[in-house]
């Protein structure tokens, strides 16, 4: 893996460790020749300098948990499995299980009350933007909490973040049960959603922690369709229990089923941060832990607690930034779609009740379901034919998304204006979750690609800007629908993710080009250096023959 990045003291040097970090993960490969190139002197100056730091920072405790200069050396030199290959497939099943299983709670408690919100209005004796309210400020929080727990499941560990967030979002779903007023409601509605909001960026992170960049796409594509399903199968149940029993059993529903996650994740789910759990294994058994390939460039970098603008300064990186904000307006498009829909099917000339509404959803979840493995597999395709150029994995997907969202939002959209037939209307809604459904998996794949040591940081800056967008969305489509109409409102997302999407290809294209343009300048040069070489060999040759020749000559004289 090369030699140990040197470690400083200050948090400036901590972020520069962590972006070399990123790098190396970001363009490994199985090629053990490659990881295996010594530099003794710099790596023994480094490992003094290792050992120094962990006594001046934590003192001899710390100093005691650190490896020595000398198994440093030994994790160098030994190397004979990857950091990805300490889990067995069983046990690696068992974690993308239960990480697809707790990331569904983020949308379902969001949507599972949709179809309850004339009930809750009536209750309440409230106004339809209170409600509405109630629904975007969950939206909200879950936004601006994320950019919070990411780094925080970077720093202490994936499990931690989970069963404090776990506990945190079944007390406050409890009081939601008994609230007795739209404020108290839309209160510890906001603190739901800063609780569940953990789920998102902490399972990212444990997707890159378990899973190689090449098969990354496949696990996350597997993780995101919870996240797609869960705004449809809420509307589902929630329409089911809220016509059976009240709105209130939605919120009992939802805490009964965080208790079932939390039991299996506290006695089974091991704990996956890389750092930490080589800490345990060279604590345990040092020459275990020598084994493992990416070690030294683990051990360089401790975790830190990084800033909670740290995810928006990721975001904010010109690789980076153009394919976030086309995350941000696919994901929040499809919001905007699911949070009208009910409104307008409760209406004449549909009149569904709550329990048809929800019904409603199940295309758009199947679309979920099917397309988003899928578009983890096309993204891991196209990262195995670019190796070392994690942005090239978007391409197909980007696409895919640019080409069918717009087109589905101006179906949708012109439908619902002129109150067309409900199948028309369903048929929309399955092509926009096809859209969005085949992106997601590219771009979580690609930030944890490209950001390996700080992958639930990443990945909380795009959950973050997903659900404040679409609780902007949410509350923007509410009054420009009543004000100018749903076709011309979608018309108008149509275009804006037209032109995002279009702006983010062109910058994939020249990506690829460029490096297509090295890959044949590498192989210039290669043919260059082989006919030079042969030149040479040529001219020794011919060198050699002349000299015999001189010699034959010279003795046919003396003779």
């Amino acid at each position: 893996m090369g030699a140990v990045v040197q470690l400083h003291s200050d948090s400036s040097s901590h972020h520069t460790s962590a972006q070399q970090q990123d790098q190396t993960h970001s363009t490994w490969q199985p090629d053990k020749t490659k990881q295996q190139q010594p530099n003794m002197q710099h790596d023994e100056s480094n490992s003094k300098d290792a050992s120094k730091l962990a006594e001046t920072h934590s003192g001899k405790a710390a100093a005691a948990a650190m490896p020595s200069s000398h198994s440093l050396a030994s994790l160098r030199s030994s190397s004979s499995r990857s950091v990805f290959e300490l889990y067995p497939k069983k046990q690696k099943a068992y974690i993308l299980a239960t990480v697809s299983v707790a990331s569904l709670m983020v949308p379902l408690c969001d949507t599972v009350y949709l179809p309850a919100l004339q009930s809750i209005q009536q209750e309440f004796r409230t106004t339809q933007q209170l409600v509405a309210a109630s629904v975007a400020v969950y939206m909200f929080t879950v936004g601006a909490a994320s950019l919070g727990w990411g780094p925080a499941s970077d720093r202490f560990g994936r499990k931690r973040v989970y069963l404090a967030a776990t506990v945190a979002f079944m007390a406050t779903s409890l009081v939601c049960v008994f609230a007795n007023s739209i404020g108290l409601l839309i209160a510890f509605r906001a603190l739901q959603g800063a609780s569940v909001a953990a789920y998102g960026a902490t399972g990212s992170g444990v997707i890159a922690d378990v899973y190689k960049p090449q098969e990354r796409g496949m696990a996350l594509g597997i993780v995101t369709i919870p996240m797609l399903v869960g705004p449809i199968l809420g509307p589902i149940l929630g329409g089911a229990l809220s016509q059976a029993f009240s709105w209130r059993s939605t919120f009992i529903m939802v805490a009964m089923y965080a208790a079932l996650i939390i039991l299996p994740m506290a006695a089974f789910m091991p704990e996956t941060h890389q750092y930490k759990k080589l800490r345990r294994m060279h604590q345990r058994d040092p020459e275990a832990a020598a084994e493992v390939e990416e070690a030294a460039s683990i051990f360089s970098t401790p975790p830190v607690f990084k800033a909670p603008h740290y995810p928006i300064k990721i975001l904010c990186e010109k690789d980076i930034v153009l394919h976030a904000i086309v995350a941000l307006l696919l994901f929040g498009s499809m919001f905007c779609s699911i949070t009208e829909l009910p409104l307008y099917l409760a209406a004449p000339p549909y009149n569904l009740s709550a329990a048809m509404i929800g019904l409603c959803y199940i295309p758009a979840g199947l679309a979920s379901m099917i397309v988003s493995p899928l578009g983890g597999l096309l993204s891991d395709k196209a990262a195995a034919a670019h190796p070392g150029k994690p942005l090239v994995r978007l391409v197909y997907n980007n696409v895919i998304s640019g080409v069918l969202m717009p087109a589905s939002l101006l179906l949708y959209g012109w439908v619902m204006q002129a109150k067309l037939h409900l199948a028309v209307v369903l048929v929309s809604q399955f092509a926009i979750g096809v859209a969005l459904a085949s992106y997601l998996p590219a771009i979580f794949g690609y930030l944890t690609a490209l950001k390996q040591s700080a992958a639930a940081a990443a990945a909380a800056g795009v959950h973050s800007g997903m659900f404040i967008m679409s609780g902007v969305l949410i509350l923007v489509a509410s009054a420009a629908a009543s004000a100018i109409g749903m076709g011309p409102f979608f018309t108008l997302l149509a275009g804006l993710n037209l032109l995002t999407t279009g702006a983010a290809a062109l910058q994939i294209f020249r990506h690829r080009e460029a490096s297509r343009e090295m890959i044949r300048s590498a192989s210039r040069a290669q043919l260059a250096a082989a006919a030079a070489a042969g030149t040479d060999e040529a001219g020794e040759s011919t060198s050699r023959s002349s000299g015999e020749d001189v010699e034959s000559g010279a003795g046919g004289a003396k003779a």
